[in-house]
């Protein structure tokens, strides 16, 4: 695990934004269960289904087509077997389905709605689980829609391998270590049933940069370690079809592991963290932060200890 990832940190406070998301392997001698718990989207998203401010009066505030909307948290528990099944349990009414039938998986990720299932093969399939959490800062709204398998991605370039996923609320990013390549997914088409690739695209594989590398949706844009121009220590922000925007770059030694919050982005560094944050203007207003070990020990020790 590396040092910093600030997933790992156990002083980080929860974002207010996010319900955190079980995920558990249970591996017996032949054959192993993969488990999710799915229980609301990442911060901000409303993944493909929050329709525009309504103009009709009678429609009902927080409305999205096609969904009901519950008063509580909507919780299903999506299990995929060693064969590639895909099944749902909702765990507030009981019944249970089988939404997909898929390729055996070797790993998953998932953003609270929609589940990733990727494999050595270079091939990644999403299903949405049909359950999510809008937050509206003061209030929040539970969704639930029909669970459904949305569809496929495949890698074109350079060996097979198991891809890299990280969701977030506008882009979805899909990446191949070893080869570079970068696929972007619109997150909103994600939520409607659809693969829409925003773009595909040639990034610095670890191979040519070392290290595990980084690229991570931010808002309508990306932050990419993997410019080979500029080395593997350097996060730089890319526009959503992979772009580089001048001038909006900051060092990070040996980045890994990123979390939303509300404040911004986190990637965890070697010696510290990289916190992104962005005003209305997104990228002209970018601002990176490098928090270094030191302050954030310092930080720690300021912090009250536990009853």
């Amino acid at each position: 695990m590396h040092p910093n990832d600030p997933s790992s940190d156990p002083t980080r406070r929860p974002p207010r934004r996010t319900r955190p998301l079980a995920l558990v392997a249970a591996t017996a001698a032949t054959a192993a269960t993969l488990v999710v718990l799915t229980a609301c989207s990442a911060p901000g998203s409303s993944s493909g289904s929050d329709a525009a401010a309504p103009t009709d009066a009678s429609t009902p505030h927080g409305y999205v087509e096609g969904a009901s909307e519950g008063n509580e948290p909507q919780l299903r528990l999506a299990t995929i077997d060693p064969e590639g099944r895909v099944d749902l349990l909702d765990l507030l009414t009981g019944d249970d389905e089988t939404v997909a039938e898929l390729e055996p998986a070797d790993g998953l990720s998932t953003d609270g709605r929609f589940v990733f299932a990727t494999r050595a093969s270079g091939t990644v399939d999403v299903v949405d689980t049909g359950v999510w959490t809008v937050d509206h800062g003061d209030h929040s709204h539970y969704y639930r829609a029909e669970a459904r398998q949305v569809g496929s991605i495949e890698a074109t370039a350079g060996a097979a391998e198991e891809a890299r996923v990280v969701p977030g609320a506008d882009l979805t990013t899909v990446r191949f270590p070893a080869s570079g390549e970068q696929i972007v997914l619109d997150t909103e088409a994600l939520g409607a049933g659809e693969i829409d690739e925003v773009a595909r695209f040639d990034g610095a594989g670890t191979g040519a940069l070392g290290g595990e590398g980084v690229l991570v949706p931010f808002g309508d844009s990306l932050l990419s370690s993997t410019v080979a121009d500029l080395g593997p220590d350097v996060i730089a922000v890319l526009d959503r079809e992979g772009r580089l925007v001048e001038g909006a770059e900051a060092e990070c030694v040996d980045p890994r592991g990123s979390i939303e919050t509300r404040v911004g982005v986190v990637i965890g560094c070697a010696d510290g963290a990289l916190l992104a944050t962005t005003g209305e203007a997104a990228a002209d207003a970018l601002s990176l932060i490098h928090i270094s070990e030191p302050t954030r020990r310092q930080a720690r020790s300021r912090m009250p200890s536990s009853p």
